[in-house]
């Protein structure tokens, strides 16, 4: 009896697509700052011969960047080239383009600077132009891939803190299951560590070198031998002169012996 309208909601809006003309890209040193695409997009415009050597593609506009598919090969063909190579799709992600604008003269061509990673680290800048329909068509393709750019960096930004969310607390977790074990210090430590008394240095004024503390050593040692030596001499000495005393009392003796002897005779 009593029926609800049900209500539709878009959740997730369907990717823009543009049919543009591709012109190509060229290699460029400036990644970003006003006016830094003009000087390329002329060189591109004219290398394609005013647009008449473009290729025919689809650009579809992403949550992760400029989706790019050609649907015809381009008029000229070089013996190594393949017409099969032109229709694949190459994605241009939002983190790597860093700047994107119209041209100032030709304001019907959008055009984008995107950092290529080549091998061994290498980074490339290179200018990438398209031609739109119109002016208006350019100006909401730009438009469009900054919102696409702001939305990519606000996810950004939330995965981050969630990251550092989730560090925060095993390091808390790991910070209370340390605390609760005793700490042991480990060998290496206690080897390198610096001992707890203060070592007392010398003034550099009383400093000496190695080789002036040998040199008094060795001069305290050559007297104390001297005085060593001198006192053997001097012992040596009163021996001599104690043993010549007994010489002279016993030839004496034997002297007035004799004399004592003569006189009784």
């Amino acid at each position: 009896m009593f029926r609800r309208k049900k209500k539709q909601f878009l959740v997730t809006p369907k990717d823009s697509e543009f049919i543009v003309q591709y012109l190509g890209s060229l290699r460029t040193l400036i990644s970003k700052g006003e006016g830094c695409v003009e000087k390329p997009l002329e060189d591109i415009w004219r290398k394609s011969d005013h647009g008449m050597e473009s290729v025919r593609t689809l650009l579809t506009v992403t949550k992760k960047g400029i989706m790019m598919k050609r649907l015809d090969p381009p008029r000229r063909l070089t013996a190594k080239e393949e017409p099969q190579e032109y229709y694949g799709e190459q994605l241009f992600m939002v983190n790597r383009i860093s700047y994107c604008s119209t041209g100032k003269k030709l304001k019907a061509i959008f055009a984008w600077i995107y950092r290529h990673e080549l091998r061994r680290s290498a980074v490339e800048l290179r200018v990438h132009a398209v031609v739109c329909q119109s002016a208006e068509v350019a100006y909401a393709l730009g438009s469009l891939v900054w919102e696409k750019f702001q939305f990519c960096f606000r996810d950004f930004k939330l995965d981050r803190k969630a990251s550092d969310r989730v560090l925060e607390r095993q390091q808390e977790t790991e910070d209370s299951k340390q605390r609760a074990l005793p700490m042991e210090v480990p060998l290496r430590t206690k080897m390198n560590s610096r001992p707890a008394y203060k070592v007392e240095k010398m003034p550099v004024g009383k400093t000496k070198s190695l080789a002036a503390i040998k040199k008094s050593n060795e001069n305290t040692e050559s007297a104390q031998e001297r005085k060593s030596h001198e006192a053997e001499d001097v012992d040596d000495f009163e021996n001599g002169l104690g043993f010549v005393e007994s010489a002279i009392h016993t030839e004496n003796a034997d002297f007035i012996k004799a004399n004592t002897a003569s006189n009784l005779r």
